[in-house]
């Protein structure tokens, strides 16, 4: 089993744990306010309950040639252990407003084992241009200006600072460069508390924060003085904590974390050879959203109660001699023949690729499995905590479930194959539950799920889809994981 993407997805979301504890449309702060809040300030991560990094917070005035600023910034640093690779994980986001607390630019990047991504974004008028750059090739778009203001990102520490009373609620804006969108976010203040903080009792305002839209919660114990001294956030079946520390014990990391089973649901009954299972049947608890449902011609649902399912998942059948013809042009697949930033269908290295695996062959499905084969094959079984792209993984053959499936999709689409991502569930035998995976789909005349990590040409009747297309769709139903049951009832 590959490291389970729910990982990826918190690790995607850092830039908004950051700052989430403080997203609020409130009354720009005062010159005495924002005085109270600069600074530096360093913090050690954990996730579960074991430290595995540390990040440092800089709020900043800067005045240049006349002109006042203030800068945001926040730089985290990872370092963990997967599948016995140890890697580090770097994320920077910096973000400058004007004196009256309008948004004016971003700058911000991901590094890691898999690869750099990067984004830059100046605001002029009511238009904001956005350069991103990945696998050193760079792409430009022009959005509407975010709504974002600096009272949105030190909105709930204002709040605080105000005397805001408990049960009060606040409704802001938080641009994510990661998924290229601004985000609606909701604060609430809540009662107060004395804490030990540092051996010291503390008196502390409880603020939760969520992001409605990926159902993202944090929860921020946040001083009198308006300072962040705690934040908890969950994505899926994982959490992570920031704690307030002095420099030299937040950068402590004397050792990394082996993440491998941190997405794991546990069921009941296991399944015997898993990867051989052609048909599973399921009960599912706890569904808090119907989003995570796709009904399919491999997965089969019953709904006998409000937030229950029985699922019935089979293989697929393909007659190889009914494969449609390459290259597929049908108008309804345009969007999965398309190239796109992190699979780069169009880049030459992946169409010399594509050419050489495929040669003669114009049967689509024949193609599709010569491709899934080898990605399989090709690329050494390393696991990343962070989102990869197909030009990145060509380039360094190695990578997990993620990596394998943007290099597929990518190699399909450049052969004329349509082709899309998918992630969901599928059962992982050492531990005894399902696990976060993703894997390809192509249409060859009718949607297959492949895995070129598993090096299945059809994927076995454990993979479960929740997910189809991209991160922000990921983030969004990862959310509603941590609180499945699953109960196997019959596996063949």
């Amino acid at each position: 089993m590959l490291s389970p993407r729910t990982r990826k997805v918190l690790f995607a979301s850092l830039p908004l744990f950051t700052t989430l504890a403080s997203a609020a449309q409130v009354a720009p702060p005062t010159a005495a306010e924002l005085r109270k809040l600069q600074g530096v300030r360093w913090f050690g991560v954990d996730i579960g309950a074991k430290k595995c990094g540390y990040a440092r917070e800089t709020f900043n005035r800067v005045e240049k040639d006349g002109t006042i600023t203030y800068v945001v910034e926040s730089d985290v640093l990872l370092k963990i252990q997967m599948l016995g690779t140890t890697q580090e994980i770097e994320i920077k986001d910096s973000r400058t407003f004007s004196k009256d607390g309008k948004f004016l630019s971003f700058q911000g990047g991901m590094t890691s084992i898999a690869g750099s991504q990067t984004w830059e974004a100046s605001v002029e008028g009511h238009l904001m241009r956005v350069v991103s750059k990945v696998a050193g090739r760079e792409s430009a778009k022009i959005i509407p200006a975010p709504k974002m203001t600096l009272g949105d990102l030190l909105g709930g520490n204002l709040l605080v600072l105000r005397g805001a009373k408990p049960g009060t609620k606040a409704d802001g804006y938080h641009y994510d460069a990661t998924i290229g969108k601004e985000l609606a976010t909701v604060v609430e203040i809540g009662r107060k508390k004395n804490i030990m903080f540092n051996g010291v009792q503390t008196e502390v305002v409880a603020i939760s924060s969520l992001i409605p839209e990926l159902n993202i919660t944090s929860t921020s114990w946040v001083s009198s003085e308006g300072i962040s001294l705690e934040t908890e956030q969950s994505v899926g079946l994982m959490k992570m904590r920031m704690r307030l520390e002095d420099e030299k014990l937040a950068k402590d990391i004397t050792y990394s974390r082996d993440l491998v089973n941190e997405s794991v649901i546990k069921t009941d009954k296991s399944i015997p050879d898993a990867v051989k299972c052609k048909r599973l049947k399921l009960r599912i608890a706890n569904v808090e959203s119907d989003k995570i449902i796709l009904p399919s011609r491999r997965m089969k649902y019953k709904k006998p109660a409000e937030g229950s399912y029985e699922l019935v998942c089979t293989i697929e059948r393909v007659d190889v001699a009914k494969a449609l013809r390459l290259p597929i042009t049908a108008p309804e697949m345009k969007e999965y023949i398309a190239s796109e930033e992190l699979v780069q269908s169009d880049a030459p290295e992946i169409v010399k690729t594509a050419k050489e695996i495929v040669g003669t062959e114009t049967n689509s499905w024949r193609a599709a499995c010569k491709i899934n084969q080898w990605v399989h094959k090709s690329l050494a079984k390393v696991g990343t905590a962070t989102f990869s792209n197909a030009l990145d993984t060509l380039r360094t053959r190695e990578g997990d479930c993620s990596e394998h499936s943007v290099l597929a999709a990518a190699l399909c689409r450049a052969a004329g194959i349509p082709a899309r991502q998918s992630a969901g569930l599928t059962y992982w035998t050492p531990q005894g539950g399902f696990a976060g995976h993703q894997w390809t789909e192509v249409w060859v005349g009718q949607w297959v799920a492949m895995d070129p990590a598993f090096g299945q040409d059809i994927a076995d009747a454990t993979h479960l889809k929740f997910v189809e297309g991209t991160l922000r769709d990921a983030i969004g139903v990862y959310g509603f994981f941590s609180k499945l049951k699953i109960e196997v009832v019959e596996s063949e």
